[in-house]
């Protein structure tokens, strides 16, 4: 984080010429740029901060769905918000992807409805070696039927390791796929207990997570409010009509020399 914020830092110079002789009406920063919003308003180019965090987060209040709060934000900051949806990327599909394809959905089809557990990792964590095991060893103790997709994140490099335990693989034959490609997602998780002195996780922690969502009743209610919000996270529609909607701000408002928030 030190060598990126004296990255950003090092930009000023240049950037600040780069507005003075392109005279812009907009300029969207995140959270580094410090410098950057009294030259843009010395030029009178309107600012867009682009959160990366949710809405309720933000409030520091809890409500459903994140759009609810937008209002609340509002009045907060004294500023427009304009939400931006997900942002899903566009999957490029190879030429293998029917076939393969194929054969997740012959395995899934061949699974209890609504019983298998989907596992990934966010790009940008990079588990250690301890929390990995811990992980495994926790999904085959749930023995629910589970499709992995473990890829190494974009910071790892060839030599970090990521090893599971000795014949783990061969122990979920049949019940689990590993999946070592890319897989478009729609996210909805549960929180595993951890140890609140350092974050960590054990083999028994995630395996009752699991059994509690996937096989006990109290997961009903889990299972329910996922149904729900699958209907807005699965809509590309709808995530590309935020877009538009930004879009559409901006060139409304292009001379207003406007500071405004997108989350």
């Amino acid at each position: 984080m030190d060598s990126l914020k004296k990255a950003f830092n090092g930009l000023k110079t240049g950037l600040t010429r780069f507005l003075e002789d392109l005279r812009l009406n907009w300029v969207i920063q995140d959270f580094d740029a410090h410098w950057l919003p009294p030259v843009a308003a010395r030029l009178g180019i309107s600012k867009a901060f682009f959160w990366i965090i949710n809405a309720r987060f933000l409030a520091f209040q809890y409500q459903p769905m994140q759009y609810k709060m937008v209002g609340c934000l509002e009045e907060l900051h004294h500023k427009p918000i304009v939400p931006l949806g997900l942002m899903p990327p566009k999957v490029q599909e190879d030429e293998n992807h029917d076939e393969i394809w194929a054969s997740i959905r012959n395995w899934l089809a061949a699974q209890n409805k609504r019983l298998v557990v989907y596992v990934t990792l966010r790009s940008e964590v990079i588990p250690s070696q301890n929390q990995l095991t811990e992980l495994a060893r926790g999904l085959e103790l749930s023995r629910v039927p589970l499709f992995w997709v473990l890829r190494k994140p974009s910071g790892c490099i060839e030599s970090d390791p990521m090893k599971l335990p000795d014949r783990f693989e061969k122990r979920v034959t049949g019940r689990g796929i590993l999946w070592r490609s890319w897989i478009p997602t729609k996210k909805l998780g549960i929180e595993i207990p951890r140890d609140e002195e350092d974050g960590s996780y054990t083999r028994n922690s995630v395996a009752n997570s699991i059994k509690l969502v996937m096989l006990e009743k109290d997961g009903k209610e889990f299972k329910k409010r996922a149904k729900e919000v699958s209907t807005i996270f699965g809509d590309p529609e709808l995530q590309s009509r935020y877009l538009d909607d930004f879009v559409e701000f901006l060139e409304n408002h292009k001379y207003a020399n406007r500071d405004i928030q997108l989350l």
